[in-house]
C-alpha cells in the first residue's frame, strides 16, 4: 500500500525540476521589459571638463561634457542615454567614448547618445559613457539634463538604475571688474565701511546675483545701517539681500540698468568689527548679465581687513557740529564737520557726506561746490554732482593739529523739504597723517535735520 506521504517523494524530484524549467523560461523572458533585481543600481555622473565655466569667444568656444558610469555587480555591456540642452547657446561637436563603442544622433535640444562595450565588463566604478565636445554660440547660464533610457548587462538583461541628473554650464564672456574699497585697518569694537564697485567697460549692468563672503567671528554685517547693513550707492539698485552666517546675497535686476562706466558705486556694507585678527571680503559671482543679454565674467578684486585691539593707541573722533537741527523751507543753513585728532596731525582726506535729496540741496553757490575749509581744516575739492551724495577730498603737506576740536569742513545747505526730516551722515574714506601712515577713527557721527513748513 502507498501512501499520501510516498506518493509525494517519488514526485518530489519531478517537482523540483518542473521549478528549475519555470525560472529558466522566466530568466530567458526578463528581457522582454522585466527588470533584474539588482541591490547593486547603475549610477551615472555627469561632468564638465575643465569646470562648468566656459569662457565665450566670437569665433571659438569649445568646451566638453563627460557622462561616467558607477556599473552594478553584474556589470554593463549596452546604455542608451538623452542629453538635454539648450540648443540657442550652444551646438553639439562630436562624440567619443574610451570604455565603449559609442554612436549619436542629434535633434535640436537632444543627443541621444548609443554605447555598446567593446567587451563583456565586469563591474568598474567608473566607466566612461561619453565624453561630448559642444560649441558656445552665446553666453547663457543654463541646465544640461542627462537621462538613462536604458541599460543592459553581459547577458543582455535589463539593469536597474537611477536617472534624472542635471548640471548648470555658465557660458561667461570676460569683461569687466568688481572691487571692494573703503577701510582696512580697524579696531576691534569699533564701526567702519566697505563699498562694492562694478567696472562693466561699455555694457549697462542689468542683472546681478552676487554673494559677500567674509569671516563671522571677525565681523559683523551691522543691520541697523540702511536697509539691513547695505547702503545703495549712486549707481546700484539692489532688490533683494540675504543674510547667512558668513555670507550677504544681494541681487538685482532693472530694465533700464546702470553704467556704461569701470567705476559704478553700487552699495556700501556697513560693518563691525567683533575680534582682533583678520578677514577677508570676497566675492563670490553668481550671476551677471548686462542690458544686451551678455552674461560676464568681472575680475574680482576683494578687501583685506586687519583688526587691532584698541591697546593705547588712541582714535581719531570725527562729528557733525550741530548734530540736530531744526529749519523752515527754504532756510539756508551751515553744518560743519569737526575732529578730535589727538596727537596727531591731519594731512589728507577723503569723506563722502550722504543726505536725503528730497529734504535738503547743496547750497553750490558757495564755497568749493557748497563746501567750505573749517576754521582750522583744509579743502582741496568737493563734487556734489550726484544728488545725495558729496565727495570731498584735502591735501596739507604738513598736516594741521593736534588739535581736539578741529573744525575740519564747512557745509552749506538749503532746506527744501516740507514736513521732513533727514539724517546726514558720512563715509571717511582715508584720513592720513603728514606720513601718510593710515589713522583710525571711530564711528564717525550724524545730524538730523528736521525741516518745517514756513511760516508768514
Amino acid at each position: 500500500m502507498i501512501t499520501g506521504h510516498d506518493n509525494l517523494t517519488k514526485r518530489l524530484p519531478f517537482i523540483i525540476l518542473l521549478v528549475l524549467l519555470l525560472v529558466f523560461q522566466a530568466c530567458r523572458h526578463a528581457g522582454d521589459g522585466d527588470i533584474v533585481e539588482d541591490n547593486d543600481l547603475a549610477t551615472m555622473e555627469f561632468f564638465f571638463y575643465p569646470n562648468n565655466e566656459v569662457i565665450f569667444h566670437d569665433t571659438f568656444a569649445l568646451f566638453c561634457t563627460t557622462v561616467y558610469l558607477v556599473s552594478p555587480q553584474g556589470g554593463v555591456d549596452a546604455a542608451a542615454v538623452t542629453i538635454g540642452y539648450d540648443q540657442g547657446v550652444m551646438e553639439y561637436e562630436s562624440v567619443f567614448s574610451r570604455d565603449f563603442i559609442v554612436s549619436a544622433n542629434d535633434t535640436p535640444g537632444a543627443l541621444q547618445v548609443q554605447v555598446s562595450a567593446l567587451g563583456a565588463y565586469d563591474p568598474v566604478d567608473y566607466l566612461e559613457v561619453c565624453s561630448v565636445t559642444w560649441k558656445a554660440t552665446a553666453t547663457a547660464i543654463t541646465d544640461m539634463s542627462l537621462t538613462i533610457e536604458g541599460m543592459t548587462n553581459p547577458d543582455g538583461l535589463p539593469v536597474e538604475y537611477r536617472s534624472g541628473f542635471s548640471n548648470t554650464v555658465k557660458i561667461l564672456k570676460v569683461l569687466g571688474s568688481i572691487s571692494i574699497e573703503g577701510a582696512g585697518a580697524v579696531l576691534k569694537g569699533t564701526h567702519f565701511s566697505n563699498t562694492l564697485y562694478f567696472g562693466t567697460e561699455d555694457k549697462i549692468l542689468a542683472d546681478y546675483d552676487i554673494t559677500v563672503t567674509y569671516d563671522p567671528r571677525k565681523i559683523t554685517i551691522d543691520e541697523s545701517a540702511g536697509e539691513s547693513g547695505i547702503m545703495l550707492g549712486r549707481d546700484g539698485f539692489i532688490d533683494e539681500i540675504t543674510h547667512d552666517y558668513g555670507t550677504i546675497t544681494i541681487r538685482g535686476t532693472n530694465t533700464v540698468g546702470t553704467g556704461a562706466g569701470s567705476r559704478l558705486e553700487f552699495f556700501s556694507m556697513r560693518w563691525y568689527a567683533e575680534d582682533s585678527g583678520s578677514t577677508a571680503i570676497s566675492v563670490r559671482v553668481n550671476r551677471i548679465m548686462t542690458g544686451d543679454a551678455v552674461f560676464i565674467k568681472p575680475s574680482i578684486q576683494g578687501k583685506s581687513i586687519s583688526i587691532q585691539r584698541t591697546g593705547n593707541k588712541p582714535l581719531v573722533e570725527i562729528r557733525f557740529a550741530p548734530e540736530t537741527l531744526i529749519v523752515n523751507e527754504e532756510d539756508l543753513f551751515d553744518t560743519g564737520i569737526i575732529l578730535d585728532t589727538k596727537d596727531y596731525k591731519i594731512a589728507a582726506y577723503g569723506i563722502n557726506v550722504y543726505y536725503d535729496p528730497d529734504v535738503l540741496q547743496v547750497d553750490a553757490d558757495k564755497g568749493n561746490n557748497g563746501v567750505s575749509a573749517g576754521a582750522d581744516g583744509f579743502l582741496a575739492a568737493a563734487n556734489p554732482s550726484v544728488p545725495g551724495e558729496i565727495r570731498i577730498a584735502g591735501f596739507d603737506v604738513g598736516g594741521k593739529g593736534p588739535d581736539p576740536d578741529m573744525e575740519l569742513l564747512v557745509i552749506h545747505w538749503k532746506a527744501i523739504g516740507v514736513d521732513d526730516a533727514s539724517t546726514i551722515f558720512m563715509n571717511i574714506k582715508s584720513l592720513t597723517d603728514q606720513y601718510q601712515t593710515e589713522l583710525l577713527h571711530d564711528d564717525p557721527g550724524t545730524c538730523t535735520v528736521t525741516v518745517n513748513e514756513s511760516v508768514d
